[in-house]
């Protein structure tokens, strides 16, 4: 399990990408920045808004080893599908 949050100006980063590459199960606040596509809350990623929500998600993360890799499997699909970094190129060169 891994958190996700933003930084300088609100950014997530790179090690979003890095998470999904790893196939890990991600617990992130909202996602700000535009995506090829939109992160889904309990396919690939879990959002959270609040310590409560975030202490909830761990527990569940902790205990709930199918719904962990449930996340797991979905944040690997979504990078073969959307953020590695041929289909990022091919992505620049199309647009």
């Amino acid at each position: 399990m891994v958190f996700n949050t933003p930084s300088v100006h609100n950014c997530h980063g790179w090690k979003l990408g890095e998470y999904l590459a790893m196939g890990k199960a991600i617990i992130s606040t909202p996602i700000s920045n535009e995506l090829p596509e939109e992160l889904k809350h309990g396919e690939n990623i879990h959002i959270i808004q609040t310590t409560r929500e975030l202490e909830n998600a761990v527990s569940l993360l902790l205990t709930d080893k199918d719904y962990r890799e449930k996340l797991s499997r979905g944040a690997s699909t979504y990078y073969s599908k959307y953020a590695s970094p041929e289909l990022i190129i091919q992505n620049l060169i199309q647009n």
